[in-house]
């Protein structure tokens, strides 16, 4: 058989003799330990991902109705990444929690803690529900060392849609008047004087009812339980 070029090509051979043999190619130790870092970075990001999946999560803005002073060190809007959120029904009532904690490199007595608590009746019939909220639909209680505050619900409205595959997602505007306390004084100015906040977030909710009561019940210590009925009347939207 005549070895034409065409044939040649086909089988590898060029013009000229035989193809060279082919070494393999060995890879630096370095490349190698790239590949396996670049592999833990993957592994590390997937099991935050779904830790975080398995927690729930918020994003919440706080910001006061009103300001007697704008010191340059206050944000403009407080924002509070939450990274546990969880819901559950009791007695034929939705129950929300929400926190986020952040450590403190002095210790966990100045780390920050932020919890919120909310009740509305029942879940949606439908695809989604606009739920009015009162006073006792909402507590929160924020602590960052020795600063301690507790806010109680005023009015606002929660939209919450029907829960899919055991998470929940709603979104929620309310305002909120907020107490401090002192150690001389207590918890002060009265609920009727307290100043108001704006309290508004979306959210995107876990079934646990375990760590959503105890979520709760940290929201409602110290003298600030909830009265039986927590909101009115809700309708379908």
């Amino acid at each position: 058989m005549i070895l034409t070029p065409d044939i040649q090509r086909a089988a590898g051979f060029g013009l000229h003799g035989p193809p060279k043999a082919v070494y393999p190619v060995r890879r630096p130790a370095r490349a190698k330990a790239c590949g396996l870092l670049r592999v833990w970075r993957f592994s590390l990001v997937t099991a935050l991902l779904a830790v975080a999946g398995c927690r729930g999560s918020a994003d919440v803005r706080v910001v006061p109705l009103m300001r007697t002073d704008f010191t340059e060190r206050e944000p403009l809007v407080q924002q509070v990444p939450v990274d546990e959120a969880y819901y559950w029904l009791e007695d034929g009532r939705l129950w929300i929690s929400l926190r986020c904690y952040r450590p403190s490199a002095l210790g966990p007595a100045f780390a920050f803690d932020w919890e919120m608590s909310l009740v509305v009746d029942g879940l949606p019939a439908g695809s989604a529900r606009l739920y009015p909220l009162k006073g006792e639909a909402v507590r929160v209680v924020q602590t960052v060392g020795g600063d301690q505050r507790r806010s109680r619900g005023w009015t606002g409205v929660a939209v919450i849609h029907a829960p899919e595959n055991g998470r929940l997602q709603g979104r929620f505007h309310c305002n909120v008047r907020q107490q401090q306390f002192t150690l001389l004084r207590g918890w002060q100015p009265s609920p009727l004087a307290a100043p108001m906040f704006i309290v508004v977030g979306r959210f995107e909710a876990v079934e646990n009812a375990e760590l959503g009561r105890a979520i709760r019940d940290e929201t409602e210590a110290a003298g600030f339980e909830r009265m039986a009925t927590a909101t009115r009347p809700s309708s379908a939207i």
